[in-house]
């Protein structure tokens, strides 16, 4: 229940109420969860993405496929509803991030994928770091 409620830890995310910061067990724990949540659904995303290749090389649009549009929509219009105005993204913006994560979801269902997930997550932290102190 607990990590449940870190999901308000987001600093994007519309919500009443103030936002603490994950400690390193916390965001660890959702790293697990997400990785093994992608693994339960490896068998769909490999299809979602397969797909993408091939719309991709017969220079289609993506959501005219009914598996790939349908994710669209519900990435989009959730994306839309739960995150704060201040981080809006333009449509098309956020149509590009729905594919990545798409592709980086199958990325971390494999067997190291919780494992690949927290280093990239410590490498874009380690960046932003940097950028901080440049700044």
């Amino acid at each position: 229940m607990e990590l449940w409620r870190l999901r308000q830890a987001n600093p994007w995310r519309k919500s009443a109420g103030g936002r603490k910061k994950l400690d390193v067990e916390e965001a660890r724990s959702l790293v697990l969860i997400i990785c093994y949540l992608a693994k339960q659904e490896k068998e769909l995303l490999r299809r979602a993405v397969s797909l993408l290749e091939q719309v991709t090389a017969q220079n289609k649009e993506p959501h005219t496929m009914a598996l790939l549009g349908d994710y669209l929509d519900k990435f989009i219009n959730l994306y839309q509803e739960r995150m704060a105005e201040e981080t809006a993204i333009n449509s098309d913006g956020l149509y590009q991030l729905g594919l990545k994560l798409l592709i980086d979801l199958l990325f971390y269902s494999g067997n190291s994928g919780h494992r690949l997930l927290w280093l990239a997550i410590l490498g874009k932290a380690s960046f932003k770091e940097e950028r901080e102190k440049k700044e």
